[in-house]
């Protein structure tokens, strides 16, 4: 051990914010950069990440978003001024299948028992030296900030220019096949369909589901949308998604119609568009609108009532339709998109604000279901849902006498009434179905049929101010 008398100041890693906790869970699908990772998460398997270290630690992280839509999460959740989680990731990408079919080589002029050289898609466990052990013979790290592989003499014994090889990711090989997935008979399911697994293996109810980059793929949607309707059988979850920003939505106009094509239209789904720019990176609109819509769900103690329209973005720095094309978004056109049933930023008062707070089954000149017409709608009817699920799970099976079912009902009721009381709730009003289908077809099995009728409550959408000008100031003059 070394004598020191003094002071010794080192550099070390960036830290970044201690995220708040929110009681909102958003399910991400998508590619992480795994074969960066120290502890890569299992393929095909819910992980929650609680922070930027955790991130990193068990998906990786790279800066191409395109390539690897989890790291945009990420980034999204815990790189920026404001942190919030936690979320649960599904990764889909598998380095063991997804590579390159030619092995790389790299000639490292090592300098003091290291060399590097530039390359994210690199798998670092395939990392070979001829006649040399990984872990033994030579280290292996990788450095997120500058993207370098370093390989480091662990024996003294490696000479210089060292020739090392290794495997690439190859992304590109990833389909949309993988990213939907599937669900066997007793078999785990895979990609999306995993979103089932989220409540069994972590004990939380997902609230939101996004696939950021392939959630533009209409199949892919479409499963989204299915697999979030019954996830884990028993809890339904928004589907944020945003339109592709790949120069197919270069126009407003674009935006709708790619909106139409891809069948976007449900009341359970919310659509963003353009991309925005935080920290000179480029981010899907809908990862934004989780995130601040997070920070709302919290400051409300985890009640979904309150939009996030027309709420600062403070990181964000602008607006693109494509890589390189700022969006020009006046608030007409903002508008225009929201009666489309597209949210999207505004800047105005000298800050980028979301704007939007519809679903995405909501059509200014059409004809749509009241549950329709605002996010936060359906998102507290979900909330309800899946408490009620939760709250009294533990009834089942108990004897179905008179008190207990009074019981339940005013259980429920007194809830409720307290949500209304919060502020979170207009109208809330439980009680036991009466009619004959629910009494007749049911009550040989057991079955106890009981209807919730709430309101929820509606964000100002519009606020009218005629001013006049009226001439009765003018005696005021003469007093």
């Amino acid at each position: 051990m070394s004598y020191i008398h003094g002071i010794t100041a080192t550099l070390g890693a960036t830290q970044h914010a201690q995220p708040a906790a929110s009681g909102t869970v958003p399910v991400y699908i998508g590619c992480a950069p795994v074969h960066l990772a120290a502890h890569p998460a299992p393929v095909n398997t819910p992980v929650l990440i609680r922070n930027y270290a955790e991130a990193v630690d068990m998906l990786g992280m790279a800066w191409d978003f395109d390539k690897y839509d989890l790291a945009e999460a990420v980034y999204a959740h815990f790189g920026g001024r404001t942190a919030i989680g936690p979320i649960v990731a599904i990764n889909v990408l598998d380095p063991d299948t997804v590579r390159a079919d030619e092995q790389q080589t790299q000639s490292l002029t090592l300098i003091n028992g290291s060399g590097s050289f530039v390359d994210a898609d690199c798998i670092l466990s395939s990392v070979a030296i001829a006649d040399k052990t990984q872990g033994v013979d030579f280290a292996v790290s990788y450095n997120y900030s500058t993207g370098r592989v370093t390989v480091t003499d662990l024996t003294g014994e490696l000479s210089t220019p060292q020739e090392v090889t290794y495997s690439r990711v190859d992304t590109g090989k990833l389909t949309s096949a993988a990213v939907i997935g599937q669900a066997g008979d007793g078999t785990p399911p895979t990609g999306i369909k995993a979103i089932d697994l989220v409540y069994p293996r972590l004990g939380l109810v997902p609230s939101l589901a996004c696939a950021l980059k392939w959630g533009c793929d209409k199949d892919v949607h479409t499963a989204l949308v299915a697999a979030a309707a019954s996830a884990s059988t028993k809890f339904p979850v928004l589907v944020v998604a945003n339109l592709p920003c790949d120069g197919t939505t270069a126009t407003i106009s674009d935006a709708l119609s790619v909106k139409a094509s891809l069948d976007m239209d449900q009341d359970s789904v919310v659509v963003c568009w353009p991309l925005v720019s935080v920290g000179g990176r480029l981010l899907h609109a809908a990862a934004r609108w989780i995130t601040r819509q997070m920070l709302i769900d919290n400051a409300n103690n985890g009640l979904p009532y309150e939009t996030a329209s027309n709420k600062i973005l403070d990181d964000v720095e602008g607006a693109y339709s494509s890589p390189g094309v700022e969006a020009v978004l006046t608030l007409d056109g903002a508008n225009q998109l929201n009666a489309g049933g597209i949210s999207t930023v505004l800047c105005w008062g000298g800050a980028w604000r979301l704007w939007g707070s519809h679903t995405a089954a909501y059509d200014a000149d059409g004809e749509y279901d009241a549950r329709a017409v605002f996010a936060s709608n359906m998102r507290m009817l979900y909330y309800l849902c899946n408490q009620i699920t939760l709250r009294y799970w533990d009834v089942i099976d108990q004897p179905m006498t008179r008190n207990n079912r009074e019981a339940i009902v005013t259980s429920i009721q007194g809830w409720l009434d307290g949500l209304v009381s919060a502020g979170a709730l207009c109208y809330a009003k439980c009680a036991v179905d009466t009619g004959a289908d629910a009494l007749n077809t049911d009550l040989v099995r057991f079955t106890i049929h009981l209807s919730a009728a709430v309101t929820s409550v509606p964000p100002l959408q519009a606020l009218s101010v005629q001013v006049s000008y009226t001439d009765a100031g003018l005696d005021l003059l003469f007093e």
